[in-house]
């Protein structure tokens, strides 16, 4: 269309469009991903990424801590060391500051692009003081729990292990962009100080919260490995009596549906 010569003689020029029509604008609420108005709903805050609420059920001793990972997770989930922190969280919320042992069954696996509900259980005490642990996930309200560990938390030890000295430690640091904000250890961390999934944590304690970079002293013992980190100044960040390495198998995702919707040809 040829609009100067629609409009010659006119008296018409050129402005420019407004651009308001243009403008976007979100007016949802968003809110950091899976907390939510925890203390709104009765429950606990506890300020860990992945499992930001506890409730503890009356009469039983038991505590439920319950989180959310979120669709697009870091692939730092897969190794055995998220689990280890949750539980290391979980112990930390019933005065438990030793995970004496923690077996993982699975690793924590969302599909993608899918979210995944995430539940600590700590059961009450036995006569020792020892109390079990169970972590589990699913990913939608009508499909089954998956667990991944299960374990006992203990009470911390009373004294921490000196740092013998840098001969033969390995320095890791965490990645950019992931912080430690948050998470005990990251285990983004803890899985570059390790030569390989772990599948089985004895006697592990978190001396100091938020390192982002480690000196990592690993000795051989029966059956797997010891391990102690330290920080640059050389404070012991958190110790394992033994780790055990093997193979971590992500469970099969459940269907979301019995039913489904297909094309039939009609003869």
């Amino acid at each position: 269309l040829d609009w100067a010569g629609v409009f010659a003689g006119r008296g018409a020029k050129l402005v420019d469009l407004p651009g308001y029509a243009f403008q976007h604008q979100r007016y949802w609420v968003t809110s950091a991903a899976g907390q939510g108005d925890a203390a709104g709903l009765g429950l606990d805050v506890t300020g860990h990424p992945l499992l930001g609420a506890a409730v503890t059920v009356p009469g039983a001793d038991t505590v439920i801590l319950t989180g959310r990972v979120p669709a697009g997770t870091q692939t730092w989930l897969s190794g055995g060391s998220a689990l280890l922190d949750l539980a290391v969280h979980a112990g930390d919320q019933v005065g438990c500051g030793t995970v004496r042992q923690l077996t993982i069954e699975a690793p924590l696996a969302p599909a993608p692009g899918r979210a995944l509900a995430v539940r600590a259980v700590v059961d009450g005490p036995d006569p020792d003081g020892a109390r079990p642990v169970t972590i589990f996930s699913r990913p939608a309200a009508d499909l089954p729990w998956t667990r991944h560990a299960r374990g006992t938390l203990v009470s911390a030890p009373a004294t921490t292990p000196a740092w013998p000295g840098d001969d033969g430690a390995v320095e890791v640091t965490l990645p950019e962009p992931v912080t430690a904000d948050g998470f005990g250890l990251h285990p983004a961390l803890l899985d570059a100080a390790l030569p390989g999934p772990a599948v089985e944590w004895r006697g592990f304690t978190l001396y100091a919260v938020g390192a982002t970079e480690l000196r990592a002293r690993i000795t051989s013992v029966d059956g797997g490995l010891s391990l102690l980190l330290a920080d640059r100044t050389g404070a012991v960040v958190a110790s394992a009596d033994r780790v055990v390495l093997g193979d971590l198998r992500p469970v099969a995702p459940v269907a979301d549906s019995l039913f489904g919707v297909e094309w039939r040809e009609v003869a």
